[in-house]
């Protein structure tokens, strides 16, 4: 067989018809059938910062910045809401309460965790938990982060957490 790129003389193996005699010709013939504007970057203007930049044909944005911010601006995505809002919007969409709620919760409880006591840190990444019963949605208290994962571990049930109970009484 002759090789589409070079024209040199070549056999196949296992009755496999190849076009080619080695995957250099192959990826040169690739290259060549390529469009002339590959590869190709152009003069644009990002229509977000309005900052000029050299892109591809493809690309509109000038960043990935720009990307995530032009989205949110077209409409593509629910509008994000603003980093003060953000804690009470994900505490009234996933359990119904509000910023206001969680802090008098939280005051009711003394200021902790409500199985263990153990205090909430100043810092926003070790808020308590709210603990709420997976199949009413009802909300049951602030927790830890270790006691919320415990009782978890045990699905909610007042019968293995007796049992394990028990089982520590055993030992003690």
């Amino acid at each position: 067989m002759t090789c589409g790129d070079c024209g040199k003389e070549f056999e196949t193996w296992a009755n496999q018809p190849e076009r080619y005699c080695s995957p250099s010709c192959k990826g040169r013939a690739a290259r060549l059938r390529r469009p002339k504007d590959y590869k190709k970057t152009q003069d644009k203007i990002c229509p977000q910062c309005g900052e000029a930049f050299r892109g591809q044909p493809s690309s509109t944005y000038c960043s990935r910045s720009c990307v995530s911010v032009g989205s949110w601006a077209n409409g593509r995505r629910k509008a994000r809401p603003k980093t003060h809002d953000r804690v009470n919007y994900r505490l009234v969409k996933d359990y119904g309460i509000t910023r206001a709620e969680y802090d008098d919760m939280l005051e009711a409880q003394g200021g902790g965790c409500a199985i263990c006591g153990a205090p909430m840190r100043d810092s926003t990444r070790m808020r308590l938990c709210v603990d709420h019963c997976h199949n009413t949605g009802k909300v049951r208290g602030l927790l830890c982060g270790h006691c919320n994962r415990g009782l978890g571990s045990f699905g909610d049930s007042l019968a293995m957490l007796d049992k394990a109970r028990a089982y520590l009484l055993a030992y003690q």
